[in-house]
């Protein structure tokens, strides 16, 4: 909770790298929230809600400064060095979609408010989570659960090919590692 309301600072002032920061610690807070979820299903529900919503809000300023550095990393890579001026032609377009985004969401915008108010409500339902009743039994479930979410979305993209499919992938998979994570750091 801490991290998050540093790094949010940060990115209410305009820092992409914070912003990412922003999205990957409430990332976090949603495994631990899964960690919880055998405990008390609701409570795991409600706040896996309120933790993507927060995190859905800053997406439209991560995809922004994201294509950018895409495509400069692109420009980069030998096997793209035919394409690196369009490549970085493209980079300096989406710089300036970029500031567009952004400059629609000034320090004082109603959005940096909203994430703050969120922060201080977690702070106050933290209090309240059933970390007391976690033990290895517990986290053994919740990974059970995700590992087998996982291999069944596995196994449905098998032979299936596509951005979607494949971003869809990821997020699980990125979504059992951290559970990973936070069930063996507990």
């Amino acid at each position: 909770l801490g991290e998050l309301r540093n790094q949010l600072l940060l990115a209410r002032g305009g820092r992409d790298r914070a912003l990412h920061r922003v999205r990957k610690t409430l990332q976090r807070l949603r495994a631990i929230v899964r960690l919880l979820e055998p405990i008390d299903p609701a409570l795991a529900e409600r706040e896996n809600l309120r933790l993507r919503r927060m995190r859905r809000s800053l997406g439209p300023l991560r995809d922004a400064a994201a294509r950018r550095q895409t495509f400069l990393l692109l420009a980069s890579r030998p096997r793209w060095r035919a394409h690196a001026d369009q490549l970085r032609a493209l980079a300096r377009s989406e710089a300036k979609c970029r500031e567009q985004v952004w400059a629609e969401y000034p320090a004082g915008a109603a959005l940096w408010r909203r994430l703050e108010q969120e922060c201080v409500a977690l702070e106050i339902r933290l209090a309240q989570w059933p970390f007391q009743t976690l033990d290895a039994a517990v986290a053994h479930q919740a990974l059970a659960k995700a590992g087998k979410r996982a291999r069944r979305d596995i196994r449905i993209a098998r032979g299936l090919h596509g951005r979607e499919r494949r971003h869809a992938l990821r997020r699980k998979l990125r979504r059992l590692a951290n559970l990973q994570r936070t069930a063996a750091f507990a």
